[in-house]
């Protein structure tokens, strides 16, 4: 398990999942967001009232921001929506071609898939399911 705030796939992440899973044997990589994330919802703040987070958060932020401006356009809840757009971004990075997962993606060997949890009810809804 790899555990980030704001699930946040980068490049040192990528390399921990890229490892998990010739190595460890790892069949299902799972992104998994959560409701009320404090760091989306930090991301949130930065792009639509122009806050100004300390120390190292500005970047986290930054890596966030566009699920933010992409949940923008969506109607509903804007975190909520930021958040599921957060997990896909994650999901797509694992799986883009240059992914040293792709060989094992394309042969049906390794899954990516997106998810969020929900702090209330303890329930994991896959994404786009």
């Amino acid at each position: 398990m790899v555990r980030v705030a704001g699930n946040v796939v980068d490049d040192v992440v990528a390399a921990s999942i890229e490892f998990s899973v010739p190595v460890l044997g790892a069949a299902v990589v799972l992104v998994l967001g959560h409701s009320r994330c404090g760091a989306v919802d930090a991301a949130v703040d930065v792009v639509t009232k122009s806050a100004q987070l300390p120390g190292h958060l500005p970047g986290l932020a930054a890596a966030i921001a566009p699920a933010v401006t992409a949940a923008q356009a969506q109607p509903g809840d804007l975190l909520t929506n930021a958040i599921a757009a957060n997990v896909a971004r994650g999901v797509a990075t694992l799986s883009a071609p240059s992914s040293l997962l792709a060989p094992k993606l394309a042969a049906g060997q390794v899954a990516v898939v997106g998810g969020s949890y929900d702090l209330d009810t303890g329930v994991v809804s896959l994404l786009g399911k």
